[in-house]
């Protein structure tokens, strides 16, 4: 998926943002909630002006035509506070099973 639109009023710890972005997908969200501390605008995802339904769509154009939309995808994939953290658990997690086996 190319671009994930997450136009809430209240967002909590914005799990789907980080999900979305584990894997490479753009995030285009309303700066509540967690999305101010995982976005920055234009490096690692976008923010919503409004949620009106006129503004998303400007907005979805604005960034779907952004010509460094593949760049992004690639940096939000390594982006250090998105894969970094779950990459050392998970190998932490592969040597322990390594010496159960």
């Amino acid at each position: 998926m190319k671009l994930i639109v997450v136009p809430s009023y209240y967002e909590g710890l914005a799990r789907i943002g980080l999900e979305a972005m584990a894997c490479g997908t753009i995030v285009l969200a309303t700066p509540v909630g967690g999305f101010p501390g995982i976005i920055e605008e234009g490096k690692t995802g976008f923010f919503l002006d409004s949620v009106s339904p006129k503004i998303i769509a400007r907005d979805i154009t604005r960034v779907l035509e952004n010509p460094a939309l593949p760049a992004i995808s690639a940096k939000v994939y390594d982006w250090v506070r998105v894969v970094k953290p779950y990459d050392s658990v998970s190998r932490g997690w592969s040597k322990m099973l390594e010496g159960l086996l």
